[in-house]
């Protein structure tokens, strides 16, 4: 009996990887396709607005915003994941490693005529130089997360951080203040700014004559 169970456990198991594995390809394809079609790019969104005025690439980033708030506030409330366990819910804030951050992510951008995302989709496309970046950026930020410049950030911008009891969520910060319960108060507000996310990705539409995309 207890071999039996054996087997039909890692039977269950191969089979909910390649469900897994399945699902991630097909979303992964998909993305890419949409990504490829529309020209998504973090950039080029920033780039668009304040070179041509144009908003059409930004307002895809609020769309697609909301629809990450949504799923992930579905999928939290159904027991499916559990964002408390996930890095961005870890109760300490480095303010200062957040710019730092960010202002050498958006420098890199800059060399590399695009973001992460716009790079898979070159690399997709046959570029040779977006899988030279694209390697770059995998082993750059795995030394900043565990290599050498970990030890650099941690003795450094880390140093400047903050700590919260409980989940640093906004949810956590107006619970004190609400008689709602965790999961209810949670599902409020996540539809809340889903909300205001999906209304100004739809708001002001605007299309310029003709294929503008700058990066």
């Amino acid at each position: 009996n207890l071999r039996v169970r054996q087997v039909v456990l890692e039977t269950d198991v191969g089979l909910q990887l390649h469900w897994v594995l399945g699902l991630a390809a097909t979303v992964g394809l998909l993305f890419g396709a949409i990504m490829q079609r529309t020209g998504f790019c973090t950039m080029g969104a920033v780039t668009d607005l304040g070179s041509v005025q144009d908003s059409t690439r930004l307002r895809q980033w609020a769309l697609a915003i909301a629809v990450s708030i949504t799923g992930c506030a579905v999928l939290q409330a159904s027991g499916q994941i559990d964002l408390s366990r996930t890095l961005y819910l870890s109760g300490r804030f480095n303010p200062l490693s957040i710019v730092v951050g960010s202002l050498v992510f958006g420098f890199g951008m800059v060399l590399a005529a695009g973001c992460s995302s716009k790079t898979l989709v070159r690399i997709g496309e046959g570029n040779l130089k977006a899988v030279v970046v694209f390697l770059a950026l995998g082993l750059s930020a795995w030394m900043t997360l565990k290599g050498i410049f970990g030890v650099v950030r941690i003795n450094t911008v880390d140093r400047v951080s903050l700590q919260w009891d409980g989940l640093p969520d906004l949810s956590g910060f107006l619970q004190s203040f609400a008689g709602l319960g965790t999961q209810p108060l949670s599902l409020t507000v996540a539809g809340a700014v889903a909300l205001l996310f999906a209304v100004a990705a739809f708001a002001g539409r605007q299309r310029l004559p003709g294929p503008t995309l700058l990066a």
